[in-house]
Formats: structure tokens, C-alpha cells, sequence
């Protein structure tokens, strides 16, 4: 994890005041999401769910799935109590919320989580920049209104120092200077150059946290929801032309919850 924005000084958190923390997260219904949103409720969190328009509830969507997961009915009936949505457009600025909206979620938030986007390898420029470089853009214009400075907290990827083979690239330092193995990794890379703009414009804390793959102890759910583990969103597929000896490869036992991972003999 870097932790961007060192000179910032935030306030007194609100747990160690006895009060409740509320925290704004995109991607709740996500792979990682899924695993964030219980586990923030039972720090004594609340949280806002933002998903996007035209889609089953948040709230629904998460209870059901957590319901075949394993949770208790009323583990469940808590999450719902301490969790609500709201639609939004990722794609658009400020998420396609009227003003009176934003102004009224960065007043009650105490720190915003990113964690959506799109993790498709294969997904082309056109569809995947809107989301994975828009998206945090309009998230972080919100967020920059917050009269609290609450810290905004990105779930990005090891994968955005470019396609280089040897030295060593600074955590601090994501370059793109010998291009990509995919759109996937160019569009997390220019997210976190908006993020470190952003954190020094405006003096505030930004950690970036930086998964190489993700796994999880929880049994598969269904292929036919959006909760199907899968960590094609942290690894780089390994090319074609690439070595043999590459330490990156795929897992070929398609009942393997973690799919694809960088694996070493």
C-alpha cells in the first residue's frame, strides 16, 4: 500500500468517539466488495452503496449473496440496517448526481472507498476508460468537496508500472514509459496519476492499495450471479510471445476459486 498526501493531518476519527463511521464505496456488489462490506459493518461501520443505474438494489443484490455464502439471516438483517444505495452513472461526471445530492453524501461521509471497475482483460478502450479512469475522476471530484477531508481510499492493481522486464520501478512512482501488456493496465495505471494530482492539489490523504491476486475462503456461489470468484482483476494474463519461465501464468483447475494468479516453481 502507498499512502499518498503524508502532510495531511486528519481529524479525530469518529470510533474513538463512539460513533459511527460512514464510509461511501463503489464496487459493493464486486468480487473484493463483497468481502468489504461485511467486514466494515462489523467495524462499526455505515455504509453507501453507490451502483449503477438499471441494476438489482444494491442492498438486495449483496443480501442474497451473502446468503448463499454462508452469512446468518441475522448478520444479513444488520447489513441491511446499516447499508444504503444510491444509482449512479459511473461513467459521467460527478456520477450523473444533481448537486444537492453530492453536497449532501460528502457531508456525511467519513472516507470513500473505491473499488469498482471493470476487470475484464479482453474489454477494449472504448468500454473499459469510462470506468476505470472516468470513474475515479467523478469520484474524486465528489470527494474533494468533503468538509471533513476524509481520506479517499483506491483499490487499484501491482500491475502499473508498464511492461518492463528488469530493474526496479519505486512504489511511489508509477510509470508508463515502456507501455502496457493491456488497455486493463494502462487505464489502472492513469487512475492513480489522477489519484496523486488530486492528493497533491488538495492536501489530502489518498492510500493506494495494490492486490496481485485475490482469494478468498468462501465457497463459490452460482456462475449466474455477478459474485463469481475470480482474480482476473490483479494478474496480467501472460503473453503470448513471453518466456515460458515468465512467474506468471494461468491456473488451469477452472474449480480453483482464485482462477488466474502469478504462481512461482
Amino acid at each position: 500500500m502507498d499512502r499518498i498526501g503524508t502532510q495531511y493531518r486528519p481529524p479525530v476519527p469518529r470510533e474513538k468517539r463512539n460513533e459511527t463511521v460512514q464510509v461511501t464505496l463503489t464496487g459493493g456488489t464486486g468480487f473484493l466488495g463483497l468481502r468489504l462490506v461485511p467486514e466494515l459493518v462489523n467495524r462499526n461501520c455505515s455504509v453507501t452503496l453507490l451502483s449503477r443505474r438499471g441494476s438489482t438494489g444494491s442492498i438486495d443484490r449483496i443480501s442474497r449473496a451473502l446468503g448463499r455464502l454462508g452469512e446468518t439471516p441475522d448478520f444479513i438483517r444488520k447489513i441491511r440496517r446499516r447499508a444504503d444505495g444510491l444509482a449512479i452513472d459511473i461513467a459521467r461526471p460527478l456520477f450523473g448526481l444533481p448537486d444537492y445530492r453530492v453536497e449532501k453524501l460528502v457531508r456525511r461521509t467519513d472516507m470513500f472507498l473505491h473499488s469498482a471497475g471493470i476487470i475484464d482483460l479482453d474489454t477494449g478502450t472504448r468500454a473499459m476508460r469510462p470506468v476505470n479512469v472516468n470513474g475515479p475522476r467523478s469520484f474524486l471530484d465528489i470527494a474533494a468537496g468533503s468538509p471533513r477531508r476524509a481520506p479517499f481510499c483506491h483499490v487499484n492493481t501491482a500491475f502499473v508500472a508498464g511492461a518492463r522486464r528488469s530493474g526496479t520501478v519505486a512504489e511511489a512512482d508509477p510509470i508508463d514509459t515502456y507501455g502496457f501488456e493491456d488497455e486493463y493496465e494502462r487505464s489502472r495505471c492513469d487512475a492513480e496519476s489522477l489519484l496523486r494530482q488530486w492528493s497533491r492539489k488538495n492536501g489530502m490523504p489518498a492510500p493506494v492499495m495494490r492486490p496481485s491476486a485475490l482469494a478468498t475462503d468462501r465457497p463459490r456461489s452460482s456462475r449466474r450471479t455477478p459474485f463469481r470468484p475470480s482474480a482476473r482483476c490483479c494478474v496480467r494474463r501472460r503473453s503470448k510471445e513471453e518466456s515460458p519461465d515468465s512467474p506468471f501464468r494461468r491456473a488451469r483447475d477452472r474449480s480453483s476459486t482464485c482462477r488466474d494468479r502469478p504462481t512461482r516453481d
